[in-house]
């Protein structure tokens, strides 16, 4: 398994600069977050966990993405 997280991890810069290449940064940033959120959301499908959090997280989860993105 870590070989393979090796290999794929060592790849990447390959992938990074072709694709860095043929779109502008921001727009690459873009698209490798939405495949793997795209990815990440299959993988709970499959797996068939509940996707959305619980009613009572809600509010403590909203609070760290606040702090997280306002503390610089």
């Amino acid at each position: 398994m870590i070989a393979l997280i090796s290999l794929i991890w060592g790849y990447l810069w390959v992938t990074v600069k072709i694709g860095l290449e043929a779109m502008p940064p921001f727009f690459f940033a873009s698209l490798r977050l939405l495949i793997g959120g795209f990815v990440l959301f299959i993988f709970l499908l499959v797996k068939r966990q509940k996707i959305l959090p619980q009613k009572k997280r809600v509010g403590s989860i909203f609070l760290f993405k606040f702090i997280n993105v306002h503390r610089f």
